[in-house]
């Protein structure tokens, strides 16, 4: 439904170079000044951001790529006038039945597609909310600062999560390897993000991958064999882990 392409002019992503114009571009153009948008341009998945109107008052219907889609969108830059695939974040068709979500955290909403592979949507326990409005509204108050939660509180959120929707037993805290079993016996790795990949060490039994849709919704990206995920994921950078793209992941997961 809203696959489409779009011709590469300059640093920005024009609307009105959205081929064929349909659902895609209609909700593009919809989209308030400061907006977030999720997706996938020339298979990288990345956060896009509506421009903001002119001086004149005039709408901008251009969007602005975000950090990891930045770069991607910048190496296009010596092939203008190529045209490239673009979707909502999501592998496979949508149906009309299936919602795009809008979050009103921050400054402006946050849109994403429907669940990857048709994950499992959670909703966040209130105070896990809180955290993320609190994120949205900091970032809206102070420009070009970043309060992004990390490290063990992340970590932290995504196996709470994880073990209250799948019936997980946690391991004490900063077991090695592992964060949980489950009723089979095996080991369970968790890992929950707002990006567009996450990292591994090693592979394991059982991953469990979860995304942060908005400041009211996570989603089950992959609930899989370990193995095949390990498989899938880059070669090993310099810190020694290897990097797997969510939209990969849930490609195996359909």
């Amino acid at each position: 439904m809203y696959a489409a392409l779009v011709e590469v002019r300059d640093h920005a992503l024009w609307i009105n170079h959205v081929r064929p114009a349909g659902p895609l571009s209609d909700l593009l153009m919809s989209l308030e000044p400061g907006a977030d948008i999720s997706l996938e341009v020339n298979g990288h998945v990345g956060l896009w951001r509506k421009m903001a109107a002119g001086r004149d008052g005039r709408p901008t219907h251009g969007l602005k790529p975000l950090d990891g889609a930045q770069a991607a969108w910048h190496s296009l830059q010596s092939s203008r006038g190529m045209k490239v695939s673009i979707d909502l974040m999501q592998p496979g068709p949508i149906t009309p039945a299936e919602p795009v979500i809008v979050s009103a955290g921050g400054s402006a909403p946050m849109v994403v597609g429907p669940p990857l592979a048709g994950g499992r949507r959670l909703k966040l326990p209130e105070p896990v909310s809180a955290i993320y409005r609190a994120v949205g509204e900091l970032e809206a108050a102070y420009p070009g600062r970043k309060f992004t939660p990390d490290g063990h509180l992340v970590g932290s959120i995504g196996e709470v999560l994880a073990a209250e929707a799948l019936g997980l037993t946690l391991h004490p805290a900063s077991f090695p390897g592992h964060d949980a079993i489950d009723q089979a016996g095996r080991q369970v790795q968790i890992k929950l993000t707002r990006g567009t990949a996450v990292s591994m060490y090693a592979t394991c039994e059982r991953l469990v991958v979860l995304r942060i849709v908005s400041d009211e919704v996570a989603e089950i990206v992959f609930d899989g064999e370990g193995e095949a995920a390990w498989a899938a994921a880059g070669p090993i950078q310099k810190n020694g882990q290897r990097v797997v793209s969510l939209a990969k992941l849930a490609r195996l997961s359909s």
